[in-house]
Parts: structure tokens; sequence; C-alpha cells
């Protein structure tokens, strides 16, 4: 809290306060899938990432998403510099790990991430654009690769880039596409969108409608 401001006496701490016992089994199963979603991780991206690498997975902030019939769950890792774009080009950096259960479809090229456990590189691939890399465990090159899509500026003193993993979800009304944040009922074709540092890639979770 900021300097000479107190704490009301009835309000407490986020570590103090004794969860509602209406959460209880929410809370366990987030637990629960944080350590699922980690195990993944270690299993079948342990080797490529090092033991350090797992050290900074940010496992406590990691996304979950319902999608379609399965679920996308993603995480950062905490960077031991800060991160600049010329750094981003020399380095070339896995900046986060991803586990899909469903295919993911890319809205551009119309092709599927299968499922999978992913960790993914920002790779430069112009004078301001970057893609993303899926890899795998075992494999030289990358699986799938798409362009990463900058979203506002999220940058610090000295250009640091801020760590921001946020996701949008939205739902495009297959009547009026151009309102794609009108909501329609749950099983209805998708959308959701990632954000690692300042990039984003949405993804349908079922094939779209296109227009021949």
């Amino acid at each position: 809290m900021p300097r000479g401001t107190k704490r009301p006496k009835n309000v407490k701490s986020a570590k103090s306060k004794k969860p509602d016992p209406r959460f209880a089994a929410l809370l366990g199963a987030k637990d629960d899938t944080r350590e699922a979603f980690a195990a993944l991780v270690k299993r079948d991206l342990g080797k490529m990432l090092g033991a350090d690498a797992l050290r900074r997975l940010r496992t406590d902030r990691m996304i979950l998403t319902p999608a379609g019939p399965g679920m996308v769950a993603h995480a950062s890792f905490e960077n031991r510099r800060p991160l600049t774009r010329e750094i981003l080009r020399r380095d070339v950096p896995i900046v986060a790990v991803q586990v899909n259960t469903i295919p993911l479809i890319d809205p551009i090229t119309v092709t599927a991430l299968e499922p999978g456990v992913y960790a993914i590189r920002l790779r430069p691939v112009g004078r301001t654009r970057f893609a993303f890399d899926y890899l795998r465990e075992g494999e030289k090159l990358p699986v799938f690769s798409t362009l990463a899509e900058p979203v506002a500026q999220q940058q610090g003193p000295l250009g640091r880039l801020w760590d921001s993993i946020d996701i949008i979800v939205g739902w495009p009304t297959p009547d009026d596409p151009q309102y794609p944040d009108d909501l329609l009922p749950p099983g209805t074709p998708g959308r959701f969108c990632i954000s690692i540092l300042e990039w984003a890639k949405c993804w349908d979770w079922d094939w779209p409608r296109l227009p021949w």
C-alpha cells in the first residue's frame, strides 16, 4: 500500500482471508489444473526448456480458456532481464508455453495447430514484424508458425516490455460477422485471442465458414 495509507480495521488481506466455502470445488479445480499443466510441460518440454526455465514458468499466472469441446492453457516465464525489441531480435527467445486439447484453426491460413504441448518462440520476420513458432521437444523446426499480431504498446521506461498474458474471448455472429463481440449460445463456433508481451494471436476453435 502507498506510504502513509492505513488498511481499514475491518478489511483483511487477501492472504489472511479464508475462502468462501461455496468456492471450494472451484478453487480446488484451479490448483489441480495448475499442477496438471506444470506436469505436462515438464514431461513434454523439460529437456528443451531446462531446469532454469521450468523454475521461471509462471504457473500462478496460467490462463485457462474453455474452447468448444476442449480447453487451452498457456503461461509465460519470469524474465531474468527486461526484454526489448533488440533483445528479441538477437536472442529469439521462448516466451511462453501452451497446451491445447483441441485443434486450433489459424483464421489467416485456415490450417490447424494440432492438440499438444508447445513452447512458443517469438521470432522476427521483418523490421517490425514477428512470428510465433510452436515448438515440440525433439524436433528441430517449428511444427507450426503464424504471424504475431501487434497489440497496443505496453512499454515502460527504457523501452522495456511489460509481461502481459491477458486473454480476450469473443464469439462471432454468423448473421452479423462484423460484430465479433456478440455472444452466442455455448457450442457456437468462436474465436479467442492470446496475448504474450505486446503481441497476440487469435484462433478459431472450429473451422470457419468461408464465403467461397
